[in-house]
């Protein structure tokens, strides 16, 4: 074919459509790739530092992840991209903020009381007669506001009077009784308390009357003042000096009753 002028000029023309096919492709390819670097997905990164044995449903309570674009190829092998699949499972060492969440990060196992603590708390058990545990109606994750009773006596005469305060807003139920057979419940209920409430608790069922009083999840701030017998028949407000309407009330001792503590 090349040996005539007819044949070199075919060859050459079947090999400029040969090069220009292969450019097609090689310019197809490329535009592939740069789509496919371009495409987006989305993974789940820390936001702040997730403990080893922390659980799922305390690591999306205390929202310590969030959803969070980024491109196909700058995600982490295994990078979670629903929360879903993390039922069940625990932190299996600590992951840092920015971290993205990976398969790896998490196993599954038996999810314990202490996984679904965050660092700052602490869980006590209180225990309750039927009355004052609300009967069986309080379930795991209700929270409630813990009400403390105490007789404090009057320097001058010696005489007892009980006082009511609030003692703990809003409180995480971590277990409580249930009720059986239509019979309500008392016994030990498992709160989730602030790690500097623990000791203040504690004093209060030791020494006082405890009471709970469940929450609605759109629940208002409750009232912090002292309930005497002069706030309900007298209307006086009590206040955490001591002055409680007429006549005065002066605690023996020393009572700090402010802050709830």
């Amino acid at each position: 074919m090349l040996a005539t002028r007819r044949g070199s000029l075919v060859f050459t023309a079947l090999c400029a459509l040969a090069a220009l096919g292969i450019l097609l492709f090689a310019m197809s390819q490329y535009q592939h790739t740069v789509a496919g670097n371009a495409k987006q997905d989305t993974v789940l990164v820390a936001t702040s530092l997730i403990h080893k044995g922390s659980s799922a449903d305390l690591i999306a309570s205390e929202g310590l992840y969030r959803v969070t674009p980024v491109l196909v190829t700058q995600a982490e092998p295994g990078a979670i991209v629903d929360a879903g699949s993390l039922a069940g499972k625990v932190a299996a060492s600590d992951i840092l903020p920015g971290q993205q969440l990976t398969t790896a990060d998490f196993i599954v196992g038996a999810v314990g009381t202490a996984t679904q603590l965050a660092p700052d708390e602490r869980a006590i058990a209180v225990s309750l007669d039927a009355a004052h545990s609300l009967g069986g109606v309080l379930k795991a994750g209700d929270q409630v506001d813990v009400y403390a009773g105490f007789t404090v006596a009057l320097d001058a005469t010696n005489t007892e009077h009980p006082l009511v305060r609030l003692l703990i807003p809003d409180a995480t139920v971590l277990g409580a009784p249930a009720a059986s057979a239509g019979v309500s419940a008392g016994g030990d209920v498992m709160l989730a308390v602030n790690s500097d409430q623990v000791a203040t608790l504690a004093y209060a069922t030791a020494n006082g009357v405890i009471w709970l009083a469940l929450r609605p999840p759109n629940a208002t701030a409750p009232n912090t003042d002292l309930t005497t017998i002069n706030t309900i028949l007298l209307g006086a407000r009590a206040t955490a000096g001591g002055t409680l309407g007429a006549p005065r009330l002066v605690f023996k001792g020393t009572v700090n009753l402010a802050g709830g503590q």
